[in-house]
């Protein structure tokens, strides 16, 4: 009976541990996740501003902004509660690129868009976006092991990473209809617009099956809002781009 005893707390106690290290690791990696979901935002979201505030911000600076925004966190510490993470700044990099997209997507894209640039084409001189504008944003973010904890995650270093990229140009419109201006190119019906006027006879026998074929406005470019006193200086309001009538 003692042996057997012996051999059930040998047991036992194997069971506990092992217990106790699957809790440890199970809170451990929900940390880990935690910091590779911020990683992963903190990515994206230094892509677009490096894309949007191109020239008006440093990397570092961007740098120091992905790191308040994303990676300060009191409750990111080890399960024993004495180690912080990640450990210091120093743990976490944020790096940005611009140049051309990578690949064969320059040529892709100037293929494409090179006949609407022709002369008397489509686009015109108004859509001069840049294709040289790829930003990319890296995130690197370093864990290191954890002395307080069993093996194997005292000796477990792990360098987290992510990327995200935009291709963007930082261009300001002026109004909505500067918008419609530079982007109607893009829109086949926006060559029929000038011939609504002898298209609505000929549609009208259908508004008796389809009553909104009366509200048709081909080549209409509806921008998004934008509140009037960011466009007219301190006027309230919101844009009404719909009541602008068709183009």
């Amino acid at each position: 009976m003692s042996r057997q005893h012996g051999q059930s707390m040998v047991e036992f106690a194997i069971a506990v541990s092992v217990l106790i290290l699957l809790g440890l690791g199970m809170s451990l990696i929900a940390r880990y996740h935690d910091i590779q979901r911020q990683a992963i935002l903190a990515a994206r979201q230094g892509a677009f501003s490096a894309s949007w505030l191109q020239g008006r911000v440093t990397p570092v600076d961007l740098e120091q902004q992905g790191r308040e925004l994303h990676f300060r966190n009191e409750g990111w510490r080890d399960p024993t509660g004495q180690v912080v993470l990640p450990a210091n700044d120093e743990a976490i990099h944020l790096s940005f690129t611009e140049g051309p997209p990578p690949g064969t997507v320059p040529s892709m894209m100037s293929l494409l868009v090179r006949p609407l640039q022709a002369v008397g084409g489509f686009l015109g001189a108004d859509f001069d976006l840049s294709l040289q504008r790829f930003h990319r944003a890296n995130v690197t973010v370093e864990l290191p092991g954890l002395p307080p904890l069993p093996a194997p995650f005292d000796q477990l270093a792990l360098q987290l990473q992510e990327q995200s990229a935009v291709l963007g140009d930082p261009w300001q419109s002026g109004s909505p209809e500067q918008v419609a201006r530079r982007t109607a190119g893009l829109v086949p019906t926006s060559l029929l617009a000038s011939q609504a006027v002898w298209l609505k006879p000929v549609l009208l026998p259908l508004t008796l099956i389809e009553p909104a074929v009366s509200r048709l406005c081909l080549g209409l470019i509806e921008p998004e809002w934008v509140p009037v006193d960011r466009l007219e200086g301190g006027v309230r309001g919101m844009s009404q781009p719909g009541t602008r009538g068709c183009r």
